[in-house]
């Protein structure tokens, strides 16, 4: 969140400057994990790109985000570990070295 007047009351900020915000406000707690909910669902391509980038940025300074998202392939780009519940099951959970693709999502399970 660059440019952004210190003064701007958050209400007027668009829904990736408001994710920020609270991003900011997590890891400014000294917070070690983060969960988010969808956190680019009600965004647009360029807000949720930023986001993408944060939490990359928070995984490689070695910070826990644990992201519940029904847009599996744009994060499956950030992770590091992925899976999938369904009905209560786990599918799918590895490491990014052996990360499923979208077409294998419900033919195995882990």
């Amino acid at each position: 969140m660059t440019n952004v007047d210190p003064s701007t009351e958050v209400r007027q900020l668009s829904g990736g400057q408001r994710q920020g915000v609270s991003i900011a406000r997590a890891t400014a707690w000294g917070a070690r994990t983060i969960i988010m909910d969808e956190p680019t669902a009600a965004l647009g391509v360029r807000e949720s790109e930023r986001v993408i980038d944060v939490i990359r940025r928070l995984r490689d300074s070695n910070l826990c985000v644990l992201i519940v998202s029904h847009n599996i392939p744009q994060f499956l780009a950030v992770a590091d570990r992925s899976g999938s519940c369904a009905r209560g099951d786990w599918w799918l959970t590895g490491w990014r070295a052996r990360r499923i693709t979208p077409t294998s999502w419900g033919t195995s399970r882990a």
